[in-house]
């Protein structure tokens, strides 16, 4: 069949199955076959009795060749396995159709900032054993007058790559140390704030940091500032000055969706973070691949040296947080916990956290 007219066949489809291995032929063929015609294909997943390495190996392949492929299941399958794959899909397409929106001008997202249209939502981060609250990550959302709450997806890149990334991390990281002020909590909590790589290289923004904490009379250890590894890592003196005077003045440092980028032991080695953040793509396959455990094992042996935490984003099941706790990761975050809360809610959820005590 022509890649053209199979992609037209399963275009209704909401989700396709495919096995690596059918009586005729294997799913590598169909999916190099049909490659011309994968923007038209619904979403995969990939199934197979082989080796798991290979059907992670085959699930990268499909995306190189532009397909979406949305899971991966090793056989034999059972129904839970079914169950959990299709749970998640729906918590994600949830969350995409609230980033739908009208694309906006730079000018439109900087006047959102100024005009007091951006507000925080917080995802709590947790002990992974006692459940007990430790912090929470700061995570931005646009309250569009016409659209409705925007997800960072819709905004945030439009003004990274405009120049006003500065802007943005300064309103967050302004209104995440205000709200921790606000904060009644007993023992050790902190806000974690995510910023862009141009952020770190600006020569302000350590200072900016410090005057806010000082401003709301916050200690410096409630706020951890994040960054992708590929920020981190830049050797530029410029962000290098930046990184150590955050942590002279003892604001943790992280290490975001570490795992998916480039960085060396030796420059991991010389960076002064105290935090690793394992990325959800990791986390989420620990109880089904071997490469994932094994790396993360392998982080979790590093950051010990490094003497970092580890915290491991997108825990979704009781099954991850468990397998998680027997390697030895004891912090995390995601939809098994709470979803990203209003101050407000944040405030109420901690409060029958404390009351519960440890599970």
């Amino acid at each position: 069949m022509d890649p053209a007219e199979l992609g037209e066949l399963v275009g209704g489809c909401d989700l396709l199955f495919l096995d690596l291995v059918m009586p005729e032929r294997d799913g590598i063929d169909v999916l190099r076959e049909h490659a011309a015609g994968a923007a038209k294909f619904p979403p995969l997943v990939l199934m197979s009795a082989l080796d798991a390495g290979i059907l992670e190996t085959a699930v990268h392949f499909a995306r190189q060749l532009g397909y979406r492929v949305d899971g991966a299941l090793c056989k034999p399958i059972e129904r839970r396995d079914v169950e959990r794959l299709l749970d998640g899909l729906d918590r994600r397409r949830t969350g995409s159709q609230s980033a739908t929106a009208a694309p906006e001008t730079i000018e439109r997202c900087v006047a959102a900032i100024r005009a007091g249209e951006l507000f925080l939502r917080y995802q709590p981060q947790v002990d992974l054993v006692t459940r007990r609250p430790l912090g929470a990550e700061a995570l931005v959302r646009w309250a569009h007058p016409e659209q409705g709450e925007l997800l960072p997806l819709t905004f945030v890149p439009l003004l990274e790559s405009h120049g006003a990334a500065s802007d943005l991390a300064k309103f967050v990281v302004a209104r995440a140390v205000e709200d921790a002020a606000r904060l009644r909590v007993d023992g050790p909590f902190r806000v974690s704030v995510n910023v862009h790589a141009s952020v770190l290289r600006g020569g302000d923004f350590a200072d900016f940091v410090i005057g806010v904490l000082a401003a709301h009379k916050t200690p410096p250890e409630r706020l951890c500032i994040e960054a992708t590894e590929a920020a981190i890592v830049d050797d530029s003196a410029d962000t290098l000055q930046t990184l150590v005077k955050l942590r002279m003045a003892g604001v943790e440092l992280s290490i975001d969706d570490f795992g998916t980028g480039h960085s060396t032991l030796q420059q991991l080695w010389r960076l002064p973070v105290s935090e690793i953040k394992l990325d959800r793509s990791f986390v989420s396959q620990i109880t089904t691949s071997t490469k994932s455990r094994a790396l993360i094992l392998g982080v979790l042996q590093m950051a010990r040296g490094l003497r970092s935490t580890v915290v491991a984003e997108g825990i979704e099941t009781e099954e991850i947080r468990a397998a998680l706790v027997t390697m030895g990761c004891t912090v995390g975050q995601g939809y098994l916990f709470a979803r990203p809360l209003a101050f407000d809610a944040l405030a109420a959820w901690l409060a029958d956290a404390v009351s519960r005590g440890p599970r």
